[in-house]
């Protein structure tokens, strides 16, 4: 994550940024899955659905093969401020929604309202990448060797290659000097900074530092990772998990105990009333935390949440949307604990996701519950009404029958994969950061698209006549409407102005009118 934020005024929505960026950018809208890309590749056509119709044209008609498009299995997901990235089952990342300093790292500076591949011609050439974490502007990925690369929105140095240059394509970052041991084992990036754990549990951070985030014993930005403080309550820790928001970063070490550093205005830092801190403090474990062993903790803007072994949550900090899930809109400086007499009675927790006002929790059953803010959906239970305790996304609807496997959540959107491979998306979605080919909020889940189109546009000519309208079933077949032509049997040949794919005397021209049924392959 990193320096978006959304604020409610009573009942009027006001959206606030800082200075990077602008929500007033333009939306640049991926019309269809035909977008002419550089190069082409083979491609077959192999029947057509309706072999006859009438001379003057009209006939709408599918024609199956293989066009080149292939499925995207998504296997985690993870929400940017207005942009999504997601890795796929080879280790290949994707990602949509505003690209205006190039979080997207498609090499571009193009919205888009679909998966769009991350580049892969440099750094990332050859690499399996295990891990993506998006923040406000940038995105950071961890390949199967332990490397880090990030790319996108680079003003405060949070990409780490020790500038402060926008990066529009990958690269690596730059851990020379450091006292780094071993690989990388995770990433973080919070709105606008990045922290990682490397393989003996020692925590490093960059990036923006007005608050203390980094928890490096300073202020101000580090262009270069650099060694979060371990002379204090972390001397002698492993650090196994972190989090990381806007201006406060929190970690989880191998005893299930919580640590947290930066901005504490809202008692975001769980250690109970005081100021924030540029190095980490323990989080309050005396009261609802007494005798837990936390297993996941999840930061946002101004509130931070903990899960423990048993499958509860805890939330701490600002609650003035509900966002703590306690059934009130009264702030906590220390945790308290969500409520469970509703929706999530019963229920054993295994992964929860902050957002910008509100939270998102996923049950060992695969079914997910938000509670919180909700002016743009993105609590996903059909309705824009905040929630002060947790309610159920997506059922009925798109996810009922699902089981989902991973949820990710930033200031306005939520999103979900499930054990398919298939993503969805809910919330506020002006830059396409939903995937689903629109600019249009969704307040319930809409599915991600996941196919990865042929790189070139089709044409397709029954003899000299065009069939025009041209585009892709559900299925990924060509659906297209024949113009008029003689009458007699004639080719239809499908085209990507570098390969063709021909069914010969596949379509017959009537001079009267017939059924439209037949089925011709070849």
């Amino acid at each position: 994550m990193s320096g978006l934020c959304v604020r409610k005024t009573n009942s009027t929505k006001r959206v606030c940024l800082l200075a990077f960026c602008s929500l007033t950018s333009l939306f640049v809208v991926l019309a269809t899955i035909l977008t002419t890309l550089p190069t082409a590749t083979a491609f077959s056509a192999t029947s057509i659905s309706i072999n006859k119709g009438p001379i003057t044209g009209g006939t709408e008609v599918t024609i199956y093969g293989d066009f080149g498009i292939k499925k995207i299995e998504f296997e985690q997901i993870s929400n940017g401020g207005l942009y999504t990235c997601a890795l796929n089952s080879a280790g290949q990342a994707y990602c949509w929604g505003e690209n205006w300093n190039g979080s997207l790292g498609d090499n571009s500076t193009t919205n888009r309202t679909t998966p769009v591949a991350v580049d892969t011609t440099g750094v990332l050439a050859g690499k399996t990448l295990t891990q993506i974490s998006s923040g406000n502007g940038h995105t950071c990925a961890l390949d199967s060797a332990g490397q880090v690369y990030c790319w996108g929105y680079n003003t405060f140095g949070q990409i780490g290659d020790g500038t402060t240059i926008d990066r529009y394509v990958p690269l690596a970052v730059d851990f020379t000097g450091t006292s780094l041991s071993g690989v990388v084992t995770q990433i973080i990036t919070g709105y606008n900074h990045t922290c990682v754990i490397d393989s003996i549990g020692q925590a490093y951070c960059w990036g923006y530092n007005d608050a203390g985030q980094l928890g490096t014993d300073s202020y101000g930005y580090d262009f270069v990772p650099m060694p979060v403080d371990n002379t204090g309550v972390l001397a002698g820790k492993t650090i196994t998990q972190m989090s990381a928001s806007g201006s406060h970063t929190c970690a989880l070490d191998s005893a299930g105990q919580v640590y947290c550093w930066g901005n504490n205005w809202y008692g975001q830092l769980g250690h109970g009333p005081g100021y924030g801190s540029h190095v980490p403090m323990a989080v309050d474990m005396t009261g609802v935390l007494a005798g837990k062993t936390i297993t996941q903790i999840s930061a946002n803007s101004s509130n931070t949440c903990a899960l423990d072994s048993l499958g509860r949550v805890y939330c701490w900090g600002d609650n003035s949307y509900g966002q703590l899930g306690d059934n009130s809109t009264t702030g906590s400086d220390v945790p308290v604990a969500v409520d469970i007499t509703g929706a999530l009675a019963g229920k054993t927790i295994v992964q929860i996701a902050s957002g910008g006002d509100y939270t998102c929790a996923l049950d060992s059953a695969g079914q997910v519950y938000c509670w919180g803010s909700n002016d743009f959906g993105q609590l996903g239970n059909n309705s824009t009404t905040d929630n002060t305790t947790p309610v159920v996304v997506g059922v009925p609807g798109l996810l009922a029958g699902k089981t989902l496997t991973q949820i990710s959540a930033h200031f306005l959107h939520a999103c979900a994969v499930d054990s398919d491979n298939n993503a969805y998306c809910w919330g506020g979605n002006d830059s396409g950061q939903l995937g689903n080919n629109t600019i249009t909020d969704s307040a319930t889940p809409v599915a991600v698209y996941n196919y990865v189109p042929h790189p070139s546009a089709f044409t397709v000519m029954f003899d000299t006549a065009p069939c025009v309208g041209i585009r892709f079933s559900s299925d990924n077949n060509i659906i297209c409407t024949t113009t008029a032509h003689l009458a007699g049997l004639v080719d239809v040949v499908v085209s990507d102005g570098v390969n063709s794919s021909t069914l010969a005397e596949a379509f017959e021209y009537m001079d009267i009118a017939v059924p439209n049924t037949g089925f011709k392959r070849q």
